[in-house]
């Protein structure tokens, strides 16, 4: 894994590009432990193998990396938290991949018919909408948006 201080504030969409093939290879094949929120637009994905354990952590419009950093937790998970909870916990991460060439970054858990896809928007900060997104095999989507400023 690469040194959290490597990296900058903000990436460039062939940055991204680089980051999901070198960076995120290593959680291919996890399984989802738990969902955590930390904020209304942070979120925690526990991810463990038998013998390697990683948090990935989502701030919508803002950053993805791994954290070994303990976050504090909402006490009453977020209804985007519990719904990512029943739809992807123990489902295998399969694939990480950007979509076109903007800054939107495509979660796969489970394949084939059993696939769920968490979609990540990473947009510039003049941007007054941050999304994430939760799409489902059957093509339904909950968005939540953070309005900033």
């Amino acid at each position: 894994m690469l040194p959290l201080k490597s990296f900058p504030n903000y990436f460039s969409s062939i940055q991204y590009f680089i980051l999901l093939f070198v960076y995120f290879y290593s959680l291919l094949g996890m399984r989802v432990n738990n969902v955590y929120d930390i904020d209304n637009k942070t979120y925690l994905i526990r991810l463990q193998k038998p013998e390697f354990k990683a948090v990935l952590l989502i701030e919508s419009g803002v950053r993805i990396h791994t954290t070994e950093f303990e976050w504090p937790k909402n006490l009453m998970p977020s209804g985007f938290a519990m719904k990512c909870r029943k739809h992807l916990k123990t489902r295998r991460l399969v694939s990480v991949d950007q979509l076109g060439v903007d800054r939107i970054v495509d979660f796969q858990f489970g394949s084939d018919e059993a696939a769920y896809h968490l979609i990540v928007e990473l947009y510039d900060r003049n941007c007054k909408f941050k999304m994430l997104s939760f799409l489902s095999n059957s093509l339904a989507l909950l968005t939540i948006p953070v309005i900033l400023g």
